[in-house]
């Protein structure tokens, strides 16, 4: 919560077209620090003393669950916590799976697998995006195509991978001009099209129209999920 807070404060302070540099920076230190763990990695409710997975993995989670079901909602689920946690004199007393309870009941059902996935089990996801075309439909309109890739991959405590995801994947869809800076010279990026998509797993083939000359495009541009590799999650557009 700690962690999660100070990518909220960073939000706010610098807008969340500068938040990609900050979440990449923690999802960089998670998958390092789960590649170099010599017993067994515990899921979120589990963990009690993995820093990598309750500080970077953790805020990420928090981060895109506010991103999903909106930060007021996330806010009052943790507050309607707060009041019931607070002053017991004995015990049961407060644990991660109350605190989970709350995340759970302010969730939709529609996002309670992706709940599920990130917070009960070993998940990773993998998506990619191997091109990207545009070409101009006039009055500075253009038609963009992207050739994308999702998957979701399950892992046991030892790191062995277990099986594919069969549910839907639900990312950001993105067309992006070239990067700016805002007051603080934080580079940011310019978005000129953000839809949240559910993908099955595979490939597919989406086209959008946008307003203003595409220079990148991608899935999950902002690094929200936990993907293990997300240098392929943009490319440059080509022009046709």
């Amino acid at each position: 919560m700690a962690e999660y807070s100070a990518l909220m404060v960073l939000k706010q302070r610098y807008g969340a077209d500068a938040m990609p540099k900050f979440l990449k920076y923690s999802l960089d230190r998670y998958l390092r620090g789960r590649a170099n763990e010599d017993k067994f990695e515990a899921n979120m409710l589990d963990n009690d003393t993995r820093s990598y997975v309750w500080y970077q993995k953790g805020s990420m989670l928090m981060y895109a669950l506010q991103d999903y079901i909106g930060e007021a909602r996330v806010n009052q689920a943790m507050n309607d916590y707060m009041k019931a946690a607070r002053f017991r004199q004995k015990a049961p007393f407060t644990t991660s799976l109350e605190w989970y309870s709350f995340l759970k009941a302010a969730t939709p059902d529609s996002l309670k697998p992706w709940l599920t996935d990130n917070f009960e089990k070993l998940t990773l996801y993998d998506n990619r995006i191997t091109k990207a075309e545009a070409k101009s439909i006039g009055n500075g309109k253009y038609s963009v195509k992207l050739y994308v890739r999702t998957a979701t991959e399950y892992y046991d405590k030892t790191g062995k991978e277990l099986e594919k995801g069969k549910g839907p994947v639900i990312a950001d869809i993105a067309v992006l001009t070239d990067d700016g800076k805002n007051k603080d010279g934080l580079t940011t990026k310019v978005p000129l099209l953000m839809q949240k998509r559910s993908l099955t797993p595979g490939e597919h083939i989406i086209e959008v129209t946008v307003k203003g000359k595409p220079v990148k495009a991608g899935i999950d541009p902002y690094n929200k999920l936990i993907d293990r590799v997300s240098d392929d999650n943009l490319v440059k557009v080509d022009m046709l």
